[in-house]
């Protein structure tokens, strides 16, 4: 296997999970690769005249920002290596090449942030399905939902549930603006499950990934502070006076077929609370 985004965070992590299961696994990527991969490439590297896989993963992606070369970077890194990553498939001799994208590239307009990343997200999966079209190569699209870790790693795109978890580990009220405002949360080793699954089973098309069950800030919180024993709740604006940011619709595409996560993000809360602690 061939993974695409050698300092990938989901990357890496599906990379840990096919090793342990006795893949052969290689990165490419800008840095810590086996194989040297820029985007955008005019010309395929040398080494995919040479070297072959079975499958490619995809785990090249841009949050982006509001400046033009934020805005850039996530053009290339949700867009352009998007359509590289089906040409080092058909050019390492892949049958079938997993594409990481996101919930939001189903429901752009749900997303809180810069446009440019469920844009871009969007425009690479409507992108590589074009391309998908004529090639001889299976593609799964999978886009889950919010991504999070019990060591931190996702902290930097999970700032709300991560900024709960520590006011309650600190002690600290914990101030919600849209308390009953729902999300859905989906563990990294889930998503790495649903990677070896559509490793192995090669579904066309795309597909959502996520928890089977939302969870309000409220209950977060609130099960974060039974962990920690600290901390309080204050909400700042109740509905109907403050109407919650509308949550990603989770329906848009079908659930990968034969996968349901299995941590429960009650479970996963008390073990962030355990190593915030140590």
């Amino acid at each position: 296997m061939l993974v695409v985004g050698s300092t990938s965070v989901l990357g890496r992590a599906v990379a840990v999970l096919q090793r342990s299961a006795g893949h052969d696994v290689h990165f490419a990527g800008r840095r810590q690769a086996d194989y040297p991969l820029e985007f955008p490439f005019e010309n395929l590297p040398n080494w995919c005249a040479v070297e072959r896989f079975d499958a490619v993963v995809n785990a090249v992606g841009s949050v982006g920002g509001l400046r033009t070369m934020e805005v850039s970077r996530a053009a290339i890194a949700n867009t352009v290596a998007a359509v590289g990553a089906l040409e080092i498939a058909q050019a390492v001799g892949a049958q079938h090449l997993v594409h990481l994208s996101s919930i939001y590239a189903a429901d752009p307009v749900a997303y809180a942030g810069p446009a440019s990343y469920p844009i871009t997200k969007r425009s690479g999966d409507e992108l590589l399905v074009t391309r998908a079209a004529t090639s001889s190569i299976s593609v799964s699209i999978l886009r889950p939902t919010h991504v999070y870790d019990d060591g931190g790693a996702c902290r930097p795109h999970q700032g709300a549930l991560y900024g709960i978890v520590d006011r309650a580990v600190a002690g600290e009220p914990i101030r919600l603006t849209h308390p009953f405002g729902r999300r859905d949360y989906l563990h990294l080793d889930d998503l790495c499950v649903a990677v070896s699954a559509a490793v192995d089973s090669r579904p066309q098309g795309r597909f959502t990934v996520r928890s089977p069950e939302t969870h309000t800030f409220d209950h977060i919180a609130r099960t974060a502070i039974a962990f920690t024993g600290a901390g309080s709740v204050v909400t700042t604006a109740e509905p109907p006076h403050g109407e919650p940011p509308r949550a990603a619709r989770l329906d848009v595409d079908p659930v990968l077929p034969g996968f349901r996560a299995s941590v429960g993000l009650d479970e996963a809360i008390e073990r962030i609370v355990t190593k915030a602690r140590t």
